[in-house]
């Protein structure tokens, strides 16, 4: 299921080695891809993102123009 407003949507990553997410922004870029990226560096905060929870329960103008991927 796709839920998206537009083109370039960000891209959530959960990835806790400053390295290898390095490493993905770097193939992204060279790739030619547009898409803004999230980090979370523990499954507890991609889910807290996801569900607007703790840090990113204020977050309210962005809940309606977030994108979902499944």
């Amino acid at each position: 299921m796709v839920f998206t407003n537009n083109i370039a949507s960000s891209i959530l990553i959960e990835e806790d080695s400053e390295d290898d997410f390095y490493t993905t922004e770097r193939t992204f870029s060279k790739a030619g891809m547009m898409n803004s990226l999230v980090r979370a560096k523990t499954g507890d905060e991609a889910l807290d993102f996801l569900f607007f929870r703790g840090a990113y329960s204020a977050n309210t103008a962005e809940k309606s123009s977030r994108d979902y991927f499944a």
